[in-house]
C-alpha cells in the first residue's frame, strides 16, 4: 500500500490502516510506518503524519532516528 501511495488522501488512508490495525491489538512493525512517513516526506505531504508523531506511544510508534532527521 505504501508504495502505491501518490497522494494526500492516499497517505491519510494509510494512517487511517494504522491506527485500525492497532485497535485490533495488532502491532504494525515499526519499519512499516517508518516507510509510511518516509512516503509522505517524498510525496510533499509531511503534515498528514503529525497525528502519528502526536500519538507515537498509543500507537506503539517508536521512529527510527534516520527518519527524523
Amino acid at each position: 500500500m505504501v508504495k502505491k501511495s501518490k497522494s494526500e488522501a492516499d497517505l491519510k488512508t494509510l494512517i487511517y490502516a494504522h491506527i485500525n490495525y492497532t485497535g485490533h491489538r495488532s502491532i504494525l512493525p515499526h519499519s512499516y510506518v517508518d516507510l509510511m512517513v518516509a512516503k509522505a516526506l517524498e510525496l510533499g505531504y509531511p503534515e498528514t503524519m503529525i497525528e502519528t508523531f502526536k500519538l507515537h506511544t498509543e500507537l506503539l510508534y517508536h521512529p527510527n532516528p534516520s527518519i527524523t532527521q
